[in-house]
């Protein structure tokens, strides 16, 4: 079975999908106009773009007008711009079809509105009523730096050994060894990606995963009780207590027992961290030390 099957029979098999998706879909769509100079950006924007000299809406919002007047004629096209320009290409209609009536549930942080906003809302109940079924997680377009949706989308499959992570997204893939075993990654623009899912010919894309979880190098106790030791000569309260967040490693605790912040290390290098009470500065360690 080649990755396309694989993919395809996963949405198939699945009870419910969570489809997250960032800039990259805009783009797929056509709509790309926030970070670079289009031809459909250059129709809307060419008295600013002109005039400024920015390349993109999103540099239009750090850009200092001459005017108020003039400010607000360009937020005036942005919003026309985001509301009135329909997808240029159907990668939407790619997707319609890939999903089917299985229930979906969209999570993005795009503002092109071309996801359903009422889709938007509600997703920790729609998280509770598939928990323990066979959940897909579908990311589409998501860089390594959109946190915001990558990290909650690999932790939601790391806590479910049901659920199926799938992620589109060019040169870009990131799949953490902990759900590596359940994850394909699709390396190509999600047009692409979209048009070999439907034809099943190759336009290009290259894969990755499934792949077996390597195993993590364990200290001793021995290595634990002297790093402990170590540690404890610059923070006295250290220590280590076991973890409380699905997929964490082990919470360390470095700060006095008044303002205790507790730092929870997931092993695709990201950290969570909150604090309880005051304010305190907290030192991360990675898992090696």
């Amino acid at each position: 079975m080649n990755k396309i099957d694989e993919l395809i029979k996963h949405v198939k098999d699945a009870d419910a999908i969570v489809v997250s998706a960032g800039s990259g879909m805009s783009r797929a769509t056509g709509l790309a106009f926030w970070y670079e100079d289009s031809p459909l950006y250059m129709d809307n924007m060419k008295y600013f773009a002109k005039k400024y000299g920015f390349n993109g809406l999103f540099q239009g919002f750090y850009n200092r007008f001459e005017s108020e007047e003039e400010h607000w004629e360009f937020l005036l096209e942005l919003y026309k711009m985001m509301n009135e320009i329909p997808p240029q290409k159907p990668t939407y209609e790619y997707l319609k079809n890939l999903i089917g009536d299985k229930p979906v549930h969209y999570v993005t942080t795009n503002q092109d509105f071309q996801i359903d906003q009422k889709q938007i809302n509600a997703f920790q109940d729609f998280i509770q009523k598939y928990e323990d079924k066979k959940l897909v997680v579908l990311e589409l377009g998501i860089g390594p730096r959109n946190q915001v949706i990558k990290v909650p989308s690999m932790q939601l499959v790391a806590a479910d050994r049901n659920s199926r992570y799938i992620t589109i997204n060019k040169g870009e893939l990131n799949i953490p060894d902990i759900i590596a075993d359940r994850s394909i990654g699709f390396s190509a623009s999600i047009g692409d990606a979209f048009k070999e899912i439907m034809t099943g010919k190759s336009h290009g894309a290259t894969t990755q995963g499934p792949t077996k979880p390597q195993p993590k190098p364990e200290l001793t106790p021995e290595q634990k009780a002297e790093q402990a030791k170590v540690m404890q000569q610059f923070y006295p309260d250290y220590m280590v207590d076991s973890s409380i967040r699905p997929s964490s490693f082990p919470m360390y605790l470095t700060i006095d027992q008044k303002h205790p912040s507790y730092l929870h290390t997931v092993q695709y290098g990201q950290s969570m961290m909150y604090s309880i009470g005051d304010a305190a500065i907290v030192h991360c360690f990675t898992q090696d030390g």
